[in-house]
């Protein structure tokens, strides 16, 4: 789909691709590749660009990318490269929960609040523009609602203590290390 905008003096086309997974894709474009589907599907709406602001949204992963710190990625299985997506001033993604520019004007933003113990910090982009040209993009730290966190503990009575300094609100990983052997009551 696309949607076209005003805002002051700016103008243009934002392009988007909610996510699309094969079998969904397979519908319409059974006999091609990940990639070609995407390619396919994405120029829908590119072909509303005109000489404003081209924006693409996408929901998928696009090769280069990282994940957060304890996520693993294997191969480029249902990753797309950046020719697989239409030319523009900026692709903003989804999909990959940590901030990151991927390719010159490709970038995920990340989530918008921590997804996991660990991960990075939540944020959003920022695109400074100047009469239809994107003149920076910036970072912008968001303050998490909640606290992902691990605990360590050795008992449950040291478990039970750690936990009386956390917020209610706040999501625990709980881990227990003991030399003791697990025994059954």
């Amino acid at each position: 789909g696309y949607i076209k905008f005003v805002c002051g003096e700016e103008n243009g086309t934002i392009a988007f691709l909610p996510y699309a997974n094969d079998v969904r894709m397979n519908e319409t474009n059974g006999d091609l590749s990940y990639s070609e589907k995407i390619k396919n599907w994405s120029s829908i709406g590119a072909s509303h660009y005109d000489d404003g602001l081209n924006l693409f949204c996408g929901h998928l992963y696009l090769v280069g990318s990282r994940f957060s710190n304890n996520l693993v990625k294997v191969g480029d299985i249902m990753a797309v490269t950046i020719d697989s997506l239409p030319k523009c001033d900026y692709i903003a993604l989804g999909h990959a929960h940590t901030n990151q520019k991927v390719e010159e004007n490709a970038y995920y933003s990340g989530a918008t609040i921590r997804r996991i113990i660990n991960g990075s910090a939540p944020a959003v982009n920022l695109i400074h523009t100047v009469k239809n040209k994107i003149k920076s993009v910036e970072k912008i730290q968001l303050t998490s609602p909640v606290q992902f966190l691990e605990v360590v503990a050795t008992s449950i009575d040291d478990a039970r203590e750690k936990l009386t300094s956390y917020n209610d609100n706040d999501i625990i990983e709980l881990k227990f290390k003991s030399s003791d052997s697990i025994a059954s009551s």
